[in-house]
């Protein structure tokens, strides 16, 4: 596949019928992403778009956001990161890197449910 646009708009999450055909879609950006990101160290979002005929706007880095999630776990990125990096090219300390600062937010994550859900519930008594 080309380095060309796979998705033409600003807000490709909004351009589809149906949910399937949405999926479909992200799968195919998904396929596009890991071949681009071959050979390449981390690349930031902004670089991945233009790659992709995309502006760098918030709405096209959400879902770039979930384009990388359709590659199940091929390509890492998330906060904290330095870009978009495939996994199969990572260092042993990227990937240690990249997997404790993931847990570290699912952790804080956590905290903010339990402290929520004991909120609601004091309300609610």
């Amino acid at each position: 596949m080309s380095e060309t646009a796979v998705i033409p708009s600003a807000q490709p999450e909004f351009l589809f019928r149906n949910s399937t055909e949405r999926e479909e879609a992200t799968a195919r950006a998904a396929e596009w992403l890991v071949n681009y990101l071959r050979g390449r160290r981390w690349t930031i979002a902004r670089q991945i778009l233009a790659a992709m005929g995309m502006s760098s706007t918030e709405d096209n880095k959400r879902w770039l956001r979930l384009v990388r999630v359709a590659a199940a776990g091929r390509v890492m990125g998330g906060p904290g990161m330095p870009g978009y990096m495939l996994l199969a090219e990572m260092s042993v300390a990227e990937f240690e890197h990249w997997r404790h600062t993931m847990r570290s937010q699912a952790r804080e994550m956590d905290l903010q449910v339990i402290a929520a859900e004991k909120r609601y519930h004091a309300m609610a008594a």
